[in-house]
C-alpha cells in the first residue's frame, strides 16, 4: 500500500478491501469447495461493504488542515457551556464579531442596567405625579359635589315645607299665594343659586388639575413607550449576548454539531459542539457520528462523578455509547463539568472532593478498559460560574446577568476562574492540547482508517469462533453420530442375514428330514430311496431359494428404514443447525446474511440408500446350492448301496434314516457355508456404498471448515493491512 499522501488513505484501504475480495472469485470443480467459496465470499462482501460504507463516511468527513476538538456526552452535561467559554476566553471571531455588535447596539439605545433602571425610575415617577394630580382633581370635584348634595337637601327640604303650608291654608290665602312668595320659596331660589354657583365654581378650580394630570398621564406614556422600545430592543441585543449556544435545560437543545474555529498563537483548531447522546438520539445520530469522525481529540463531558453505566433490557448504555462512538479515538479526555449555581459550591480551594476524585478515578478506569490507550484520564472544571465570570455581554435584567453578579460578588473573576478550573483548562486547550497538531491529525485519520478494518476483522474472528468454528464442530460430531448409527444397524443387519441364514438351513433341514423319513417309514427300496431323497432335498432347495430372498428382503428393507431414519434426523438436526447458525447479524446491516449450504448435495438418501440395498441383494441368492446338496447325496447313496440288500426291511429303513442324516448334515454343513460364503463376499459389495453415505453426512461439515479456512484467508490479509496503517500511521 502507498500510504505516501495522507488524503489517499482511505481509497487504499477500499482498494486493498476490494482486492481481498476479488480473490474470492475463483471457482472449483468440486461442487462442495465451490459452494463454501461462494457462501465464503458472501460473508465478506457483506463486511467489505460495510467497512465501505464507514471507509466513505470517513474520507467525507476527515479533515487534514484543522485540528479537531469533539465536545461530546450526555445531554445537559454542559458541552455548550464549556464551549462558549472558550469562546470568549479565546476570543472566537464569530463570538467577537457579537460582542461588537451587542456593545453597539446597547450604547445607541442606552441598554445598561443603569439606563433601563432609569427609563423605569422615570415610569414611576410620572406615573405617581399623576396619579397624585388625579387624586388633587378628584378631592376638588369631591368638595364640589358634598357641597352641591347639602344645597339640594335644603332646598327638598324647603319645597316641602312651601307644599304643607299651602295645603293648610284656607282658599283665600291659596289664591293670594298665587301673586306672593312664601319666605321658604325665596330662601329656595337662593339656595338654587347657590348650588349653580358652586357648581360653576369646582368647573373653574377643577381644571388646572385636570390640565396637569393629562399632561402628567402624557409624560408616563411618553416614557412607558420609550422603556418598552427600549426592552423591544433588548431581544434584539440577546440575539449577540453570550451564551447563545447554551441550552434551556430542555433536553436535544443542541441539534445541529455547531463548529467555532480558533487560531491561538499560530496554531489552529476547531471545537466541536456534538448533540447529546441522551433524549432523542435518533434525531441526530448521523450528526454524532460525522462530528467523531471528523474529530482528532474528543473530550467526554458528564455532570456526574461516575463511571458511565452500561444499558439493560437491550438497550445500549452510555458506556456502550462511548464505545461505539469513540473506539476509534486517538485521544480522549474525560471532563467532569460541576454543577455550581451558587458560589458556596466554589468557597474552597479544591473544585472536587475526596470521594468525588475516588468517584473519578472508577471512571477512569472504566473508560480505560473501553477504550484503551487511547484513553488519556480526566479534568474537573466548574462551567457555568466560569462562563459567568467571563460574560460582559449578557442582557441587562436576565436571569444570567443577576447570576453574574452574584458569583462577581463574591469572588474576583481571576479567582473565580482559578477556582472553577476555567484557567488551567484554557491552557490544557490552547497549549497543550493542540501542540503537535499536524502529526496528531495524521495519527488520528490512520488510526480511524485501522479501526474500521479493525472492526472487519473482529467481526470476522467472531463469525469464525462463534459460528463456522463451533458449526463445523457440531456438524462434525453430529455427522460422527450418524456414520456410528449406520454402522450399527449395518451390524444388525449382518446380524440378522447371519440368522435368517442359519434358520433357513435349519427348516430346510428339518421339513426335509421330515418328507424322507415319510418315505423311509413307507417300506421303500433304496432306489426309491434315492430317488425320493433326491426328490425332497430339489423341493426344500427349491422352497428354500424362494423363501431366502424374501427373508433377506425383509432384513434389508428394515436395515434400509432405520439408516433412512438415521440419516433423515441428521438431515432435520443439520438443518436446524444451519438455520441457527446461518442466520448471522452482519456486523449492523439492515440484511442478516444467510447461510447457504444444501445438505442434499452431498446427501442422496434414495440413491446412497438404494445402491447399498442394491448391493446387499447379493446376500439373498443361494445359486449353487442344489448343485452341492445333490452331489452330497449320489456320493452317499452310491456308498451304501452294496451293504442294504442284505439287511431286513427295519434295517434297511434304519440305514435309509442313517443315509438322510448323513446327507442332510453335509449338506446342512454345505448350506451354512454357502450362506457364509455369500455373505462374505456380498459385505465387500456393500460396505463401499455405506462409506460413501458415512463420507456424505461429513460434506457440510467440510463445507463449513473449507468456508472458515478461506475467511481465515481473507483475515490474514485484513491484519497485513491494519500493519500497514498502524506502520504508516506511526511515522
Amino acid at each position: 500500500m502507498d500510504l505516501s499522501t495522507p488524503q489517499h488513505l482511505y481509497a487504499m484501504v477500499s482498494a486493498e478491501v476490494d482486492a481481498i475480495l476479488r480473490g474470492l472469485q475463483y471457482g472449483s470443480s468440486d461442487q462442495n469447495v465451490s459452494e463454501a467459496i461462494g457462501n465464503a465470499r458472501d460473508v465478506f462482501n457483506n463486511l467489505a461493504r460495510e467497512l465501505g460504507t464507514d471507509i466513505a463516511s470517513l474520507q467525507k468527513n476527515a479533515k487534514w488542515e484543522v485540528f479537531e476538538i469533539a465536545f461530546y456526552g450526555e445531554t445537559n452535561a454542559g458541552k455548550s457551556t464549556i464551549i462558549e467559554m472558550l469562546r470568549i476566553m479565546l476570543e472566537e471571531e464569530g463570538r467577537r464579531s457579537n460582542k461588537q455588535q451587542f456593545k453597539q447596539l446597547q450604547a445607541e439605545f442606552n441598554l445598561t442596567e443603569e439606563g433601563i433602571a432609569a427609563m423605569r425610575d422615570r415610569v414611576e415617577q410620572y406615573k405617581t405625579q399623576a396619579a397624585e394630580l388625579e387624586a388633587k382633581h378628584d378631592d376638588i370635584l369631591t368638595a364640589a359635589r358634598q357641597r352641591s348634595q347639602q344645597l339640594r337637601a335644603q332646598i327638598e327640604v324647603l319645597g316641602q315645607q312651601v307644599v304643607q303650608i299651602k295645603a293648610a291654608a284656607p282658599l283665600w290665602q291659596r289664591f293670594i299665594y298665587l301673586f306672593k312668595q312664601l319666605p321658604a320659596q325665596k330662601q329656595a331660589r337662593e339656595l338654587e343659586q347657590a348650588l349653580n354657583d358652586n357648581e360653576v365654581q369646582a368647573t373653574r378650580a377643577a381644571a388646572p388639575a385636570k390640565q396637569a394630570w393629562a399632561e402628567a398621564q402624557q409624560h408616563a406614556a411618553a416614557a412607558e413607550n420609550a422603556l418598552a422600545q427600549s426592552e423591544g430592543q433588548l431581544k434584539q441585543l440577546e440575539r449577540y449576548a453570550d451564551g447563545e449556544i447554551i441550552g434551556d435545560g430542555r433536553s436535544d437543545n443542541t441539534r445541529i454539531t455547531g463548529r467555532y474555529e480558533f487560531t491561538v498563537a499560530g496554531q489552529r483548531f476547531a471545537l466541536l459542539d456534538v448533540p447529546g447522546i441522551e433524549g432523542s438520539e435518533r434525531q441526530v445520530n448521523d450528526e454524532i457520528s460525522h462530528a467523531i469522525e471528523a474529530a482528532h481529540a474528543v473530550f467526554y463531558v458528564t455532570a456526574i462523578a461516575s463511571a458511565p453505566q452500561k444499558g439493560d433490557d437491550g438497550r445500549m448504555g452510555t458506556l456502550e455509547k462511548i464505545k461505539s462512538h469513540l473506539g476509534a479515538q486517538s485521544e480522549v479526555w474525560t471532563i467532569y463539568n460541576k454543577r455550581a449555581t451558587n458560589p458556596a459550591v466554589l468557597a474552597k480551594n479544591i473544585l472536587v472532593s475526596k470521594d468525588e476524585e475516588d468517584s473519578l478515578a472508577a471512571l477512569d478506569t472504566t473508560m480505560q478498559e473501553a477504550l484503551g490507550e487511547h484513553y488519556c484520564g480526566h479534568l474537573a472544571i466548574s462551567a457555568h460560574p466560569a462562563f459567568l465570570g467571563v460574560a460582559e455581554c449578557l442582557v441587562p435584567g436576565s436571569t444570567k446577568a443577576k447570576s453574574r453578579a452574584k458569583f462577581l460578588d463574591a469572588f474576583p473573576l481571576e479567582t473565580l476562574l482559578d477556582r472553577s478550573g476555567a484557567s488551567a483548562f484554557r491552557t490544557k486547550v490552547a497549549s497543550e492540547l493542540v501542540s503537535n497538531s499536524e502529526a496528531k491529525i495524521v495519527r488520528s485519520n490512520f488510526n480511524k482508517a485501522r479501526q474500521v478494518v479493525v472492526a472487519v476483522d473482529d467481526k470476522l474472528t467472531e463469525l469464525r469462533k462463534e459460528t463456522f468454528q463451533p458449526l463445523a464442530k457440531r456438524l462434525h460430531a453430529d455427522a460422527l453420530d450418524a456414520e456410528k448409527q449406520v454402522d450399527l444397524a449395518m451390524n444388525a443387519l449382518k446380524s440378522r442375514a447371519h440368522s435368517i441364514g442359519a434358520e433357513a438351513v435349519d427348516r430346510f433341514v428339518t421339513v426335509t428330514r421330515e418328507r424322507i423319513y415319510e418315505q423311509i417309514d413307507k417300506d421303500i427300496g433304496n432306489d426309491d430311496f434315492k430317488q425320493a431323497l433326491e426328490r425332497c432335498l430339489r423341493q426344500g432347495q427349491e422352497n428354500l431359494a424362494k423363501e431366502m430372498p424374501k427373508l433377506m428382503q425383509g432384513a434389508l428393507e428394515k436395515f434400509q428404514s432405520q439408516i433412512a431414519d438415521v440419516i433423515d434426523r441428521f438431515k432435520e438436526h443439520a438443518s436446524e443447525l444451519l438455520e441457527a447458525y446461518g442466520s448471522i447479524d452482519m456486523g449492523g446491516l439492515s440484511e442478516r446474511f444467510e447461510l447457504k449450504i444444501k445438505i442434499d448435495n452431498g446427501i442422496n438418501i434414495p440413491g446412497l440408500v438404494g445402491a447399498v440395498a442394491g448391493a446387499a441383494i447379493l446376500l439373498s441368492n443361494p445359486a449353487g446350492w442344489a448343485i452341492i446338496a445333490l452331489g452330497a447325496v449320489t456320493a452317499i447313496v452310491g456308498l451304501a448301496k452294496a451293504v442294504w440288500g442284505a439287511f431286513s426291511s427295519s434295517y434297511r429303513m434304519s440305514q435309509q434314516r442313517k443315509a438322510a442324516n448323513e446327507n442332510l448334515s453335509r449338506i446342512e454343513d454345505a448350506l451354512r457355508e454357502s450362506v457364509r460364503k455369500g455373505l462374505v463376499e456380498g459385505w465387500p459389495q456393500l460396505e463401499p456404498k455405506v462409506e460413501a453415505l458415512n463420507a456424505a453426512v461429513q460434506v457440510p461439515a467440510e463445507q463449513v471448515r473449507q468456508i472458515d479456512t478461506i475467511l481465515g484467508s481473507a483475515q490474514k490479509q485484513l491484519k497485513t493491512i491494519i500493519k500497514t496503517i498502524e506502520k504508516t500511521g506511526a511515522k
